[in-house]
Parts: C-alpha cells; structure tokens; sequence
C-alpha cells in the first residue's frame, strides 16, 4: 500500500561555528545530498564542497547573512571553547562569548 502523503524532509541546514570539533560531528551527520548544509566558520572556505564552508566573523553582516533566509535550522555552536579549566576568567571568557 502506498502512503497517502509524500514528505518533502530537505532541510536547509545552517551551522554556525561549525568549524570545531561538535560541528565537525554534527556536519557529518546532517551531510546528505537532501540537505542544503551551509557551515559558517572562520577557518578556510570552500563554497564548492558538501558542506558548503562559509567565512564570517560573528559579527559583522556580510553576504553570510544571507544564507539565513529561508533556514529550517540554525544551530549556533560559536563562542568560546567550553574544554578548559573553569577558573574565574574562562568562565566570563564562556559566559561573554
């Protein structure tokens, strides 16, 4: 028997600070050609390969803002590393970023 709906499961995937170790993990597990996955990092750039890699800075509004149009998920894994020491100054270096 055939379903009676069809679902249409392509998501647009954005992933900011995708370029550390948890993004890393999480690319490979949204990376499927069903998927649209865009990776805003600050490390190098490849808009030819799947992930499609994005530069952007967090801060300033470039043509990355852009790509949020139209996104069904934006994780946001950017700011400062958690895997360190919880001393007085990392914590606020944590809770500022």
């Amino acid at each position: 028997m055939k379903p009676e709906y069809e679902y249409n499961l392509c998501m647009k995937i954005i992933l900011a600070g995708g370029g550390g170790q948890v993004g890393v993990i999480l690319a490979r597990a949204f990376a499927s050609p069903e998927h649209e996955l865009v990776v805003l990092t600050r490390g190098a750039t490849d808009s030819g390969a799947h992930p499609r890699r994005v530069h952007w800075d967090g801060k300033t509004l470039d043509t990355w803002a852009t790509l949020l149009d139209g996104a069904d998920v934006l994780i946001n894994l950017a700011g400062r590393s958690v895997n360190r020491r919880y001393n007085g100054a990392n914590r606020e270096a944590i809770l500022k970023s």
